[in-house]
């Protein structure tokens, strides 16, 4: 299967609002959307410092802040932006059409690769 194969319909473009996080679970994976200035970024749900929630965590432009110990994130490229974080979290391709936000399962670096 390639990384073309893995595109999800994820949600209405109206369920997810401006500077907003919404959880979504797809191929039995959680997964954080973010709209920022209109555009759409997706990332895994979970911290990799441990078991927080990204979606429900505080969002700042392009900045997430994990709800646990309130490590951050760039929602753009998954880097941590603020300690404990120190190990990335996996994002995720995205597009919006006809109003519908689609998600790409396979992680950006997978995604790369083909």
């Amino acid at each position: 299967m390639t990384p073309q194969d893995h595109w999800r319909e994820a949600c209405l473009s109206n369920d997810l609002p401006e500077a907003g996080t919404l959880a979504v679970t797809l191929d039995e994976q959680v997964f954080c959307l973010y709209r920022v200035e209109g555009a759409t970024y997706a990332t895994a749900d979970r911290c990799s410092h441990g078991r927080g929630s990204l979606s429900e965590g505080v969002l700042e432009e392009h900045t997430i802040e994990c709800p646990f110990h309130q490590g951050c994130f760039d929602i753009r490229t998954g880097a941590p932006t603020a300690l404990p974080c120190n190990r990335p979290v996996k994002t995720y391709a995205t597009r919006e059409a006809d109003g519908i936000v689609w998600l790409n399962t396979c992680p950006r670096d997978m995604a790369s690769q083909s």
